[in-house]
């Protein structure tokens, strides 16, 4: 019997350049694969922190599927005013669940000034099945 299946197979490319917010990212999924009979036991867990100004964010076992659900929280964070965090997505398979928050300050027990900067849902997310290409020769 085949269950609704999710696969999020997550790869960020993080350039950092004159940062202002904490920017936190989310992703849960919690959600059956169809290839196995039994649930796993409570989320797996991943995530981290990151300061610097290159990093990679990946789900566990990339390039290759995980266990759900799961529930990955990466906090990027830095220490120059006046900047941005810019985030560009290498490859990504997430129709929902994948949330961007960014703080002027966070701390486990203390965030300021909170705000949702973006949340994947089916029906913001870019979904291209195939890539078609041509080899032209003139």
């Amino acid at each position: 019997m085949y269950k609704k299946e999710t696969k999020i197979v997550f790869e960020t490319r993080i350039t950092i350049q004159r940062l202002l917010y904490i920017t936190l990212i989310t992703i849960t999924a919690e959600v059956l694969a169809h290839d196995t009979d039994k649930e796993h036991q409570g989320p797996q867990t991943c995530g981290g922190r990151l300061k610097g100004p290159v990093g990679v964010i990946q789900t566990p076992h990339f390039p290759n599927a995980f266990p759900v659900p799961i529930k990955c929280k990466w906090i990027i964070e830095h220490d120059i005013v006046n900047g941005t965090i810019s985030i560009y997505f290498t490859q990504q398979f997430t129709t929902s669940g994948l949330t961007f928050t960014e703080y002027t300050y966070y701390d486990e027990s203390y965030k300021l000034e909170e705000r949702r900067a973006l949340t994947v849902t089916e029906e913001n997310i870019t979904r291209i099945k195939w890539l078609q290409v041509c080899i032209c020769v003139f």
